[in-house]
């Protein structure tokens, strides 16, 4: 019969990394499905507090079956469309663009909204349409404009208030098909080459 002898150092070390890893998962960070969720949450609770949806029933249904959004199959907002059919007078800086991280359609024209271009439109770095025309827009276009390097459609036409000149940053929008910035009153004192 043989014995086994279990040296006491190896016992030691065993139990040490056995008690690290169990350590390392209670202490991890939260897993991509709870940091999701709670980004989906962050985005309901931004639409929400917009106030276009007061006219809703009951704002408490899932954000993704409201008009004019649309999510895609995690929950995140990827458009946000005005419905022609509501006539809102609401500040465009109400909109938290910083909440939605994963716009890519952005269509609020024709509406009242009015105000001027809050400088945090520039977290949407995922957009690739933006339309505001026809509004209410007054104010200088912001400099964060330039970090929408996805844009291929940009149109604040007929706002008539908007003024200023064309930001530097418009050079960084390389992948512009289409840009209407007619009837308003911005000057162009800088106009960075755009391969169009």
């Amino acid at each position: 019969m043989e014995w086994c002898f279990i040296n006491p150092c190896r016992v030691l070390v065993v139990s040490v990394v056995l008690l690290s890893c169990n350590m390392f998962l209670i202490s991890s960070p939260p897993t991509a499905a709870a940091t999701s969720e709670a980004q989906v949450e962050a985005e309901a609770e931004a639409l929400r507090n917009f106030t276009w949806w007061w006219y809703m029933e009951n704002t408490t249904s899932h954000h993704c079956t409201w008009d004019g959004i649309t999510c895609n199959r995690e929950g995140h907002v990827i458009q946000i469309y005005f419905p022609d059919y509501y006539e809102a007078t609401i500040e465009l800086s109400q909109l938290k663009f910083p909440s939605f991280p994963s716009l890519l359609h952005l269509n609020l024209s024709h509406s009242s909204i009015y105000g001027h271009i809050p400088d945090d439109i520039g977290t949407l770095t995922k957009l690739t349409y933006l339309r505001i025309s026809d509004c209410r827009l007054d104010g200088e276009l912001p400099v964060s404009l330039g970090n929408l390097t996805l844009l291929e459609e940009l149109d604040l036409s007929y706002n008539y208030d908007l003024s200023g000149a064309i930001p530097f940053s418009f050079g960084y929008l390389k992948k512009l098909i289409h840009l209407d910035l007619s009837h308003n009153f911005l000057s162009v004192s800088f106009l960075p080459l755009l391969e169009v």
